[in-house]
């Protein structure tokens, strides 16, 4: 499953470093549709090293009700609704620590979404049945981009508000290739939202805007989906994060969304977006 994660990383530190330099303006209606329907963004699933530091870092900074589970895993909990994981992973480079987050999308039927991943040359890294939760595969595309598909047995996801995921990019190396793929296994439609800024390419289910792309071209970043948080205070949830040993990796500057969003990395290397959410 982590194959690809224990093959490289040289640099790790340095690489998310760069992730500063595509950020991309949302200027879309972020929040995920919570009606449970297929190409929803339902879970992320940290992979990491520390899974009890990444635990504690969470909690304290998102109020996240995090629970162990009987495989050691860790499940998130956000409005008493499971939203993701925190898993214990090992890799083969002793000297380095990286975590990083696996994106979990809706499907209809994970047999089918394999089968039609495989046709266009994804490989399959696991496929299992997590009891109580969902069906799931794990992919990587056809950039090398980590994947999970889910065929959930109850309610996941979904959820609003403080804490809560609100947006998803896509870092690839191939925005064609990778439109195409995610459009004949999972019904992803691209279109562009034209800005000031640049063209920023969505993934859309009908009309609703799912996730967002950037071409990382050469650039020493692997490809990979990365998580938006919302949160009610971006200043003080930045703060947090520093006082409780995480990183910022790009500050709130007005070219990015007008000073809403943050990129931050937890004490285990796990880059995520922090967004400020609209007072109500």
């Amino acid at each position: 499953m982590h194959s690809k994660f224990q093959e490289s990383r040289a640099n790790p530190r340095s690489k998310i470093a760069l992730l500063a330099t595509l950020i991309m303006v949302l200027g879309v209606s972020v929040g995920f549709v919570s009606a449970d329907e297929p190409g929803e963004i339902l879970w992320w699933d940290l992979l990491t090293e520390d899974a009890e530091a990444a635990v504690g870092f969470y909690q304290q900074l998102l109020g996240w009700d995090i629970q162990q589970v009987e495989n050691g895993s860790y499940v998130i909990l956000h409005q008493e609704t499971p939203i993701g994981a925190i898993s214990q992973i090992e890799t083969t480079l002793p000297d380095i620590e990286e975590s990083f987050w696996l994106i979990g999308i809706e499907v209809g039927s994970v047999r089918k979404a394999v089968s039609a991943a495989r046709k266009l040359g994804a490989s399959v890294d696991k496929k299992g049945h997590s009891k109580g939760y969902a069906k799931y595969a794990v992919l990587e595309d056809l950039q090398g981009a980590m994947v999970m598909f889910l065929q959930p047995d109850r309610r996941l996801g979904g959820t609003d508000g403080p804490g809560a995921w609100v947006w998803a990019e896509l870092w690839t190396t191939d925005l064609s290739s990778a439109s195409s793929f995610y459009d004949q296994v999972l019904g992803y439609t691209r279109s562009v939202l034209k800005r000031d800024t640049g063209d920023y390419p969505l993934f859309s289910t009908g009309s609703q805007p799912r996730a967002g792309m950037v071409e990382i071209g050469d650039r020493a970043i692997e490809p990979g989906w990365v998580p938006y948080i919302g949160v009610e205070d971006l200043e003080a949830t930045i703060e947090k994060a520093k006082e409780l040993g995480g990183t910022l990796y790009l500050k709130p500057a007005e070219e990015y969304d007008h000073g809403s969003v943050a990129l931050l990395a937890d004490p285990t290397d796990g880059a995520f977006f922090v967004y400020q959410l609209e007072e109500e």
